[in-house]
């Protein structure tokens, strides 16, 4: 084994002494916190950050046949769908099905604007043969919905995880068949994701790493990802990063883990689960730890967002101030809700609609949010200039000019340089 992996193994395996890190500011967000007692103050700072980082400046011009500009023409900026992925993990069975419950499912997925999907692709399901091809089948479908689609996951180092296939192999055999493995996944799946997660909570499962050839198998399973899937992206994705202002030890050796996976180019992203309850921090001090994972200058997905709570109200207003947060932080690169419907999600968590599609206080937040304040549709008129200024969210547009009742239409894409498009009205 490379000696210099064999050191991080040990330094993961034992509490290393980082005082001189601890004494600097990087591991300031890991004191605990509470909110600052000013009202909303928090949202107003979110606020700003979202009108800073998921918006940009839109410029409609208006000219005739000849080229001159034209004042007082109804104009109409309409938002058709957003940049930041808002994303959901789907069940590829129940999407594909024909049965009245996946009808109400695509409907669903497509009414709170989903515009990505996390597909899970554990091995203990990778056996089976018809598995795969409606993997695939699920896959193409969600792209020509448009969908964005990152996969979950290709290794869970876990014992209970492990086909039992693989636990019987011997020391010798058993990194060679994870290889194989890793090799025929992303060479099946080359091209269907933009991420996935190669390697999923690994901090913790050290004793599996290691018995299955250590990190120099971490640094082999990355090359042939590489190799066999170029254009995917890989993320390290763990639990436990935000959930607690506890456990201040387990996020420093998380901390330190990717900042070595990452210098060893091991990886591309950071997945932070999110699994929340009423104990989780506050907005204030769950930014705190966002910008403090973001000095590792990786771009961070929230993949597996979801929340604990008995009461519906209280659970709705946690629920749309977490997620203000995540989409406030400019690190953040896309937000995975791990299920949105009560009864078919993670543990006890709830979600945004009842199994009967009744939508619940967190799903009216997520709306209102998603659809409505971070959702771009403006009616106005051309100034003396011929042009109708404004300020939208990142996406893809479709605009129409009026003038004596003939309307033109045209399509664009806001990115974060902004746009300046014209309309010639014959």
């Amino acid at each position: 084994m490379n000696k210099n992996f064999t050191t991080f193994v040990m330094c993961l395996c034992i509490f290393v002494s980082i005082s001189n890190v601890i004494a600097s500011e990087t591991f300031s967000p890991l004191i605990s916190g509470s909110n600052s007692g000013k009202v909303n103050q928090w949202k107003v700072e979110a606020n700003k950050r979202i009108e800073k980082y998921r918006k940009a400046d839109i410029v409609i011009s208006i000219k005739d046949s000849d080229g001159q500009l034209l004042q007082g023409i109804d104009v109409q900026i309409k938002m058709i769908k957003h940049a930041f992925p808002f994303g959901t993990v789907v069940n590829s069975k129940n999407y594909l099905a024909s049965t009245k419950f996946a009808s109400i499912y695509r409907h669903n997925i497509k009414n709170f604007g989903f515009n990505a999907v996390t597909q899970t692709i554990f091995w203990n399901d990778f056996w089976d043969e018809d598995f795969k091809a409606q993997q695939k089948k699920a896959n193409e479908f969600y792209k020509s919905e448009g969908f964005q689609v990152r996969g979950h996951t290709t290794i869970y180092p876990r014992w209970s995880n492990t086909p039992k296939e693989i636990k019987a192999l011997s020391k010798v055999d058993a990194p060679k068949a994870i290889s194989d493995h890793i090799k025929e996944t992303a060479s099946r799946m080359n091209g269907w994701y933009s991420d996935w997660d190669l390697v999923n909570e690994m901090y913790g499962h050290m004793d599996w790493i290691d018995s299955m050839g250590g990190m120099d198998s971490l640094a082999q399973w990355h090359k042939i990802s590489k190799e066999k899937s170029p254009d995917t992206q890989i993320y390290y994705n763990h639990n436990g990063m935000i959930c607690s202002t506890k456990n201040s030890r387990f996020r420093k050796n998380i901390f330190n883990m990717m900042k070595t996976m990452k210098e060893q180019n091991l990886i591309d992203g950071i997945g932070i689960e999110g699994h929340l309850n009423e104990d989780s921090p506050s907005p204030e001090v769950m930014y705190t730890y966002l910008d403090w994972y973001s000095e590792l200058d990786l771009p961070i997905r929230i993949t597996e967002f979801d929340l604990g709570g008995e009461d519906r109200q209280e659970h709705g207003r946690k629920f749309g101030e977490y997620l203000t947060t995540f989409f406030s932080h400019p690190n953040i690169k896309g937000i995975t809700l791990w299920g949105f419907t009560d009864g078919f999600m993670w543990q006890k968590q709830k979600g945004l609609i009842t199994p009967k599609g009744e939508l619940l206080p967190a799903g009216e937040v997520y709306k209102n949010l998603v659809l409505n304040e971070w959702w771009t549709n403006v009616t106005g008129t051309t100034d003396s200039d011929g042009k109708l200024k404004i300020r939208g969210f990142l996406g893809d547009y479709e605009v129409t000019a009026t003038i004596k009742g003939k309307k033109v239409k045209k399509k664009f894409s806001l990115s974060k340089s902004g746009v300046s498009s014209s309309l010639v009205i014959p």
